[in-house]
């Protein structure tokens, strides 16, 4: 830049060589975002715009006449509960028009089931009924205790067993406006599983380290209504 005012470059002040310290301490973590991050995911992105990647896994997953039927491979991986695969379906006008159908599978091993099946009849005035079940086994639920006095070191496992099932009925009143009332019921019950390098809740019950929960021994079964609600 031309020096206008004939006062020359401005002095170094002990301010400016301070901001070294920092920049040549904070200059592997620049490095590992910038390239490691940052240039990587970039261009991921834009070898996926460029190459329709997602316009052809969509046509690879979905067939029909209108591509409303698909089947989709998923996974799950959640760090400190067991990982599990599965594989997810839809139905698009399932028998008629108007009849949507879900449904989802997974495992996680052979002790480690989960399935749900979903149905929504949607009506030419925007109104719809739905018809929601699930079964699932898992011997990594978790449990610290009850109250304040859960803590970290009280970590254990437990397994449950659940099947339940939901009726949703929805009015479209107008463009903005949709009341919909869901009613259910879930059947909970227990047992004893030690999973991800922590004892089993019988186990910590039995050495006195946890007290043993409300409807742990027996289970459970619950009831959900929802009244009318709009949104």
């Amino acid at each position: 830049m031309p020096d206008y005012d004939g006062r020359g470059e401005p002095k170094t002040t002990p301010g400016d060589a301070a901001l070294w310290v920092p920049r040549v301490l904070f200059y592997p973590a620049y490095l590992a975002t910038e390239y490691l991050v940052r240039a990587p995911l970039g261009f991921v992105v834009t070898e996926v715009e460029q190459g329709n990647l997602l316009r052809e896994l969509t046509d690879f997953f979905t067939f029909g006449p209108n591509n409303n039927i698909g089947v989709v491979p998923t996974a799950l991986l959640d760090f400190g509960f067991r990982s599990s695969v599965g594989v997810y379906a839809f139905w698009d006008d399932f028998g008629t028009p108007g009849n949507d159908l879900r449904l989802h599978a997974a495992t996680g091993g052979e002790d480690w089931l989960r399935l749900t099946l979903a149905d929504r009849m949607t009506y030419d005035d925007g109104s719809s009924v739905k018809l929601r079940g699930e079964a699932w086994r898992q011997p990594d639920g978790v449990f610290y205790g009850i109250g304040p006095r859960s803590s970290q070191e009280n970590q254990s496992r437990f397994g449950a067993d659940v099947l339940g099932g939901s009726l949703t009925a929805a009015l479209e009143v107008s463009d903005r406006v949709t009341l919909d009332a869901t009613v259910g019921v879930r059947s909970n019950s227990f047992y004893e599983a030690a999973c991800c390098d922590a004892p089993s809740l019988e186990e910590r019950v039995r050495r006195g380290q946890l007290e043993e929960p409300p409807g742990f021994a027996e289970g459970y079964t619950a009831y959900r209504i929802a009244p009318v609600s709009y949104t």
